[in-house]
Order: structure tokens, then sequence, then C-alpha cells
């Protein structure tokens, strides 16, 4: 409140540890988030007197989502090989989300920009949002995941950010209920590579209910996300799958 009444302060930033916003991404994560979410005091609060940014963390991992009444924006980001760089100036700020680059972790490090949003505040009535790669908005009006089975790609080709072992920054292969497995499918929903599946022992072939299908065969067939959720406690969650089996039913 008090800072909202200073002109001299142009951007009002809060940071705290649990997300209040749901869904955000999650890996190696207990998961935690704050009860009651965009209806507890302390979110109203800051959309209230125009908190421009809610930084958290908690989930290790990268999600930028915007208040669905107001400019207020949450941003959760993780810390070891990744950190977020806040720039600002008198109408505008930018938030740049960067990522250790290269095959092997190094003690001395480069790093990547994989992600930017932009706010322009320039006129108050019309804030312009621009975000881009790890800090692109989530729009939570879209599907979270969405696998059409039509292409995998290889672990290294396309990363699962956060996937890795202690030596690589971008692991080769993960073992899954018995197998190891060197292939993903593209997630084409809202949460994109994040939850690229992992998978193995599937036949990719023309769909008879949509344009391509995948052929399970049994335990020989393996598909599962590293990351974790995106289920929240009391949040509504739908699901819309095809499926054909094999087996016919007895008479």
């Amino acid at each position: 409140k008090e800072a909202r009444k200073d002109p001299t302060i142009k951007h009002i930033f809060v940071q705290s540890h649990l997300p209040v916003l749901n869904p955000v991404r999650k890996t190696l994560s207990s998961a935690m988030f704050f009860d009651r979410g965009p209806k507890s005091k302390f979110w109203q609060l800051m959309v209230q007197y125009g908190v421009d940014v809610y930084f958290a963390g908690e989930v290790h991992a990268n999600t930028a989502l915007k208040d669905e009444f107001s400019n207020t924006l949450q941003i959760v980001s993780k810390g070891g090989n990744c950190f977020v760089q806040v720039l600002v100036d008198e109408d505008s700020f930018t938030v740049n989300n960067f990522y250790e680059t290269g095959e092997k972790y190094q003690i001395v490090k480069s790093f990547e920009k994989f992600g930017s949003i932009m706010v322009n505040k320039t006129n108050p009535g019309d804030v312009q949002i621009t975000s881009s790669g790890t800090m692109r908005l989530v729009d939570v009006r879209n599907p979270i995941m969405h696998f059409t089975f039509d292409e995998v790609n290889t672990l290294w080709e396309r990363q699962v950010l956060g996937l890795s072992t202690r030596e690589l920054i971008r692991a080769r292969q993960i073992d899954m209920r018995g197998m190891t497995l060197v292939h993903a499918m593209p997630n084409y929903g809202e949460f994109g590579q994040q939850y690229d599946a992992q998978v193995g022992g599937i036949t990719l072939k023309r769909g008879e209910v949509s344009e391509s299908a995948g052929i399970f065969n049994g335990h020989m067939s393996n598909m599962g996300i590293f990351s974790v959720g995106p289920l929240v406690a009391g949040n509504v969650i739908s699901y819309s799958l095809w499926f054909k089996t094999r087996q016919k039913t007895e008479a």
C-alpha cells in the first residue's frame, strides 16, 4: 500500500516461496502450494495494490501466469543451473530466464537465455505484455498436455529441462519400469517440452480416430512424463482420450 502511494516507485515486486496461481510446472518437488490460491487474502491484496510480479519457487521449474482479472503476474523459477534476471526502467521491465548450457556441468559455467517476458506500462490503461520460451504466459484455457503420436525425438534432440544426471546437463536416457528409454514424444500443450513424454516400445501409425496413433504392446511399451503433476488439489481437471483395443470381448 505504501509503495503504491510513493510516485517514485514505478514497479512493485513481491517474493515468497510457494506458488499461488496454478497450474505450474513441477519437477522433483513436493509441489506445495498456497491455500485458496487467487481467492486468498494474500493474492487479493497484491491485486488490490497493483503488484506487478509475484516471484515464487518451490517446484524446481519455470512457469509464468497472469491473474485472470488484473495485470499481476506470477513468475515461478528454479535455482541451481538456472536463474532469472530482472531489468527495469521508468515505464517497463523485463524478466529473462537463463539456463546452463553445454554437455556436462562445469566449474566455470556458460548460460543461455531460454525465455523472456516484458511488461510495458507506458500507457497505464493499456499495459502490453509479451512473452516467449520458458517465460511464455500459460493460457489455462488450452490443454496443458496434448500428445498427437505423430513423431518422436531423442532426449538429446529436444531437451526436457531438469532431466539430467550427475554429470550431464541433458540426460541421454532414462530408466522406466525395467526399460531404458532414449526417445520422447513432443507435448503440444501449454506446458510444452518440459512435459514431453518419455516413450519406448510404441509404434506410430496412421490413426482411425485422428490422423496418427500409437500402438502399445502390453508390458513392452512405456510412456511416462518426468515432470510432476500438473494435478493440484481443489482444481478442476479434465481428460480426453481416444483409444482402441485389439482384444475382443467375450460373448
